[in-house]
């Protein structure tokens, strides 16, 4: 398996303490993230701004530091771990190497995807099997071997 931040998962213990967001605060924001995971379509004259394709892989949640980001992907995080949809996260820190490592993000996504489901895991071994230096490799060459290529094997065997 690959190396992990273990303290980058959104469920550990870390110097700062995680939170997630007061009831009844956040609605728009979060039904926004809860609509697009759905794949449903996003309100583009809405008051919360969405730019880019809002149908498109990732949802990009920006903003000046101290506005609540942390705050609102732990409770995404919470949410979809509670309804046993979240395969995998990463919350970076500056107050821990580990999860200040980009070096580190692709493995840490494999090796929790992999404890999500197996037959992924099965497939992030072989790649890791194949290439012993995969584990220094650049992010963009982790990000294809560790996390892509098993994907679509997965969904190929389905």
């Amino acid at each position: 398996m690959p190396r992990c931040a273990r303290a980058a998962r959104f469920d550990q213990a870390t110097k700062q303490v995680r939170v997630t967001c007061a009831e009844n605060t956040r609605i728009e924001i979060l039904g926004t993230i809860h609509a697009w995971f759905k794949g449903e379509p996003l309100a583009m004259d809405a008051t919360l701004p969405t730019a880019g394709n809002p149908r498109g892989p990732i949802f990009w949640l920006d903003g000046v530091a101290g506005t609540g980001k942390s705050t609102i992907a732990q409770t995404v995080a919470n949410h979809y771990h509670q309804t046993k949809q979240l395969g995998a996260s990463f919350f970076c820190s500056r107050d821990d190497a580990d999860c200040s490592n980009v070096g580190l993000v692709f493995q840490t996504i494999a090796f929790q995807l992999s404890t999500f489901n197996l037959a992924f895991g099965e497939r992030v071994s072989e790649a890791m099997g194949r290439d012993a230096y995969l584990q220094s490799a650049l992010p963009s060459m982790q990000l294809e071997k560790l996390i892509i290529e098993p994907l679509e094997g997965v969904v190929r065997e389905q």
